[in-house]
């Protein structure tokens, strides 16, 4: 009983440092402050209880079991300080790394639109040349899909054949009497069924104006990413060929007849 009557004074020191040691292990203390703060309560639990009555025979066994209990606290919150601040510096040091890297993440995503704005410029600048060297050809050239549509032509087919078109739309049959049109269908097929090019066949042509000319068309398979974009058609105007070679023979007969 008189370590019954003993031991109030125990539990309410134990009382209070637990509710020490409570905020010890709340509050972001490292393991060496958990340990300092635990020890100095220990001290202080020490010098109440060595101040206050001692003359029980028990005394001794009391205070060494209070101390040993809260000793075996201390150690337990440090454990759990250390455990805590471990998990807060691995908290920490996952912060940094995300925040490095969506900085990362942000400078090579400024870097690849930067490429991409400068693809973007240099793919122009590859059609502009492209336009004006597709228009500067001095035969009438036009890109169609197999089934005769035009998906593009140069400035000079366009200026004989479609005037006042853009050059796109329609279909080259328009421009080819009936009775060819299975001589052209026969020509892209060649082209698309073969790949290789298909060159000087002959070809009528109705122009803008109405008239009909002649005129050699040569035909070959355009590929992109392994897909067909179309059949390209360099078609040149036979008609004046023909003209100076009939004006060369008449100018050859005029000759003969002259030295007979």
């Amino acid at each position: 009983m008189a370590c019954d009557r003993g031991s109030g004074p125990a539990r309410w020191y134990a009382r209070r440092f637990f509710g020490a040691e409570a905020f010890a292990a709340l509050a972001p203390l490292t393991p060496l402050q958990t340990l300092l703060s635990g020890l100095l309560v220990v001290i202080l639990y020490t010098l109440v209880i060595a101040a206050g009555d001692n003359s029980r025979h028990d005394f001794v066994i009391e205070m060494f079991a209070n101390l040993f209990f809260m000793s075996s606290v201390v150690i337990i919150v440090a454990t759990q300080s250390w455990a805590d601040t471990r998990a807060r510096q691995r908290e920490y040091q996952l912060r940094v790394q995300e925040s490095e890297a969506a900085e990362q993440l942000a400078r090579q995503a400024g870097i690849l639109e930067q490429e991409v704005e400068k693809r973007s410029r240099e793919q122009a600048a590859s059609e502009a040349r492209y336009r004006l060297l597709f228009n500067q050809i001095a035969d009438d050239v036009v890109l169609v899909t197999a089934e005769g549509e035009i998906l593009q032509a140069n400035s000079n087919f366009s200026r004989h054949y479609l005037p006042g078109q853009p050059g796109t739309g329609g279909s080259l049959f328009d421009i080819i009497p009936a009775g060819q049109h299975q001589d052209f269908r026969t020509l892209l097929a060649m082209a698309i069924d073969t790949g290789e090019p298909v060159r000087n066949r002959r070809l009528s042509l109705i122009r803008s104006d109405g008239s009909a000319t002649e005129a050699e068309a040569s035909a070959s398979l355009l590929r992109r990413d392994r897909g067909i974009t179309g059949v390209l058609l360099v078609i040149r105007d036979t008609s004046i060929r023909k003209e100076m070679e009939r004006q060369l023979l008449t100018s050859l007969e005029t000759r003969r007849k002259t030295e007979t």
